[in-house]
C-alpha cells in the first residue's frame, strides 16, 4: 500500500495546486500535458479505492482463519464429547 500512499499524495498535491493557480493557467498546463481535472480526481479516487481494498483484504482472511480455527476445535470438542459418552476415554 506504501507506493499507493504516495500517488494518493502526490495526486493530492496536484490537484490542490491546480486549484490555487488562475484558471486560464490551469487550463494551458492541462492541455499540454492531456489531462483534465477530472481525470486526477478519477486517479485519485481509484487510488484511495484500491488501498482500502488492499488495507481491508488481511482482516477478511483473519476472519475466515478464525472461523476454521473454531469449527476444528468444535470438531475434537464434539468427538471427545461422543467418545466419552460411549466410555472411549
Amino acid at each position: 500500500v506504501g507506493q499507493l500512499d504516495d500517488i494518493a499524495i502526490a495526486l493530492s498535491a496536484l490537484l490542490g495546486a491546480l486549484k490555487k493557480i488562475p484558471p486560464d493557467r490551469r487550463e494551458e498546463y492541462l492541455k499540454k500535458t492531456g489531462l483534465t481535472i477530472d481525470t486526477i480526481e478519477q486517479d485519485l479516487d481509484t487510488a484511495k479505492t484500491v488501498m482500502l481494498y488492499l488495507a481491508t483484504r488481511p482482516l477478511e482472511y483473519a476472519g475466515k482463519g478464525v472461523r476454521w480455527a473454531a469449527r476444528m476445535v468444535g470438531r475434537v470438542f464434539s468427538r471427545q464429547g461422543r467418545q466419552e459418552c460411549h466410555g472411549r476415554l
